[in-house]
């Protein structure tokens, strides 16, 4: 039986004791007091807490996987090492929240607040097992700046492996969609190896919730569907390996195809219009393959 709270009730649980509570999947809603409760290795597992007041809670190690905390308050909370994966954490406020050692694999991220947030790292993998960032602690105030802005991600998943390459091709996805809405830009914002054969890009929508956000990820599932369609057909992909030297901090050894990328100016714009002779046939091939999806 689920348990069912509510602030409308009156219900203010502020400071309890709640170390190791089982709450799996309990409804904890509107205005439920949790302020500076000691909810430690917490089972929250699915639980409802859209709109409740966790401001200042200890939720250390607490199993919050596909909770609901839609418009919380974890102002000032501790969340290290808590477990998040799949949760909504949609316009939640972790201002000054500690959320170092967090999990965070497919959290819906839109709109969060993190202001003066403390963290030296997290975790994006599904088993919590990389790191981020790797061999260091973020800077302070570094994970605020890089990830604010978390609002409306759009992405596509090629059946390439990770290189300058993909890189390359997203930001050609990119500059291809700009084009066409340039009142609707997207950025580039992160690659992320699936498998040794598959990339994911993942791409900022700086104007969320407006009329064109459907038309934008329809345009970016019409270039996936391109490359991946005539990468299957075509199987031009290589499985040797080589090294290349990568601007942008890649790993040095990865499966790319027999094409050492070897032009890289700053702005994709040039590299098409000026210097597209240059690149690699390969490179030329999935621009083609871009440029022919809307």
């Amino acid at each position: 039986m689920r348990a069912i709270l509510s602030g409308i009730d009156g219900v203010d649980l502020s400071g309890a004791d709640l170390r190791g509570a089982k709450l799996c999947e309990a409804i904890l809603v509107s205005g439920i007091g949790l302020c500076n409760a000691n909810l430690r290795g917490a089972d929250l597992y699915a639980a409802e807490l859209t709109a409740a007041n966790l401001s200042g809670a200890d939720l250390r190690e607490a199993d919050l996987i596909r909770a609901n905390l839609t418009a919380a308050n974890l102002s000032g909370a501790d969340l290290r090492e808590v477990l998040l994966n799949g949760a909504r954490l949609v316009s939640t406020n972790l201002k000054q929240a500690i959320i170092t050692g967090a999990w965070l694999y497919a959290a819906a991220l839109d709109d969060w607040k993190i202001d003066g947030v403390k963290c030296d790292y997290i975790f994006w993998d599904l088993q919590g097992n990389k790191r981020t960032p790797q061999n260091r602690d973020f800077e302070p105030g570094e994970f605020e700046k890089r990830y604010t802005h978390l609002k409306n991600l759009k992405e596509i998943i090629l059946d390439v492996p990770m290189s300058e390459l993909t890189y390359y091709t997203g930001l050609m996805a990119q500059w291809k969609v700009n084009k066409n809405q340039p009142n609707n830009p997207i950025k580039l914002k992160s690659q992320e190896a699936l498998s040794d054969k598959i990339t994911k890009l993942v791409f900022v929508d700086f104007i969320p919730d407006n009329s064109q956000d459907k038309e934008t990820q329809e345009k970016l599932d019409y270039i996936e569907k391109n490359i991946n369609t005539f990468i299957r057909n075509q199987g031009l992909i290589a499985s040797k390996k080589e090294t290349v030297k990568s601007p942008i901090g890649l790993k040095a050894e990865i499966d790319i195809g027999p094409l050492p990328i070897v032009v890289r100016p700053k702005e994709i714009e040039r590299i098409i219009t000026e210097r597209y002779n240059e690149l690699p046939s390969m490179l030329k091939t999935l621009w083609h393959c871009i440029q022919c999806a809307f």
